[in-house]
């Protein structure tokens, strides 16, 4: 007699997986997770650090304002959020790489738009992150938090990883219509992030930062 037993479907999550075996599993192209999960990982390290930064700074000062806890507050909603990001990217990118192994062009220029879409979100958080910083920068001056700078070089990484990511995969689309204007959102999205990178570190000397937190 045939045992008909039901199988169980095993859904892995990622974010739950200890750093090594999530590491390893991005050394393997075999495994489900690619560079879009990494940056997602990267990401949220940037706002763990902003956190971190934000907390340092208040302890430096001796002081805190309704804006340094928003920032505080915010940074831990974008940290669990790209935690989340790291699952959510391998099922965007799924349908774009399984047309890429059905060898069909139409299907594979009609899965671009999805395969960017956490992409695109993760840039997007890194904006804002990277803004938090720039304030953070601007209030505690002298006295900013090394952190804040770790947490700006992480976030900005995230985000060229990403964009280069979209960029490969805007190429793909015959949508003329969507390759500008993912061209176009990109390009102010990159911009941006730069400017305000550039704020961050302007005037930065990283003796002083740590000299701070002595």
């Amino acid at each position: 007699m045939i045992d008909h037993m039901e199988k169980k479907l095993i859904i892995e999550i990622l974010r739950k997986l200890p750093f090594d075996t999530l590491s390893a599993k991005l050394s393997d192209a075999s495994e489900k997770p690619d560079a879009g999960s990494a940056s997602c990982l990267v990401a949220s390290v940037a706002a763990a650090l902003l956190k971190r930064a934000a907390n340092q700074a208040v302890k430096s000062v001796g002081t805190e304002t309704e804006r340094i806890e928003y920032i505080r507050k915010n940074s831990e909603i974008i940290r669990n959020y790209m935690d989340h990001l790291v699952d959510e990217d391998v099922r965007c990118r799924g349908p774009l790489k399984k047309a890429f192994e059905d060898g069909d062009p139409e299907k594979i220029s009609a899965c671009c738009q999805t395969a960017c879409a956490i992409a695109i979100e993760t840039v997007d958080m890194m904006r804002t992150l990277l803004g938090f910083c720039a304030e953070i920068r601007d209030f505690f001056g002298n006295k900013t938090p090394h952190y804040v700078f770790e947490a700006a070089s992480l976030a900005f990484a995230a985000v060229e990883s990403e964009v280069a990511y979209i960029d490969s995969v805007t190429k793909l689309s015959d949508d003329p219509t969507y390759i500008y204007i993912t061209n176009k959102e990109t390009g102010i999205y990159i911009d941006d992030c730069k400017k305000l990178k550039e704020k961050v570190y302007s005037g930065y000397s990283g003796l002083a930062a740590y000299e701070v937190n002595k």
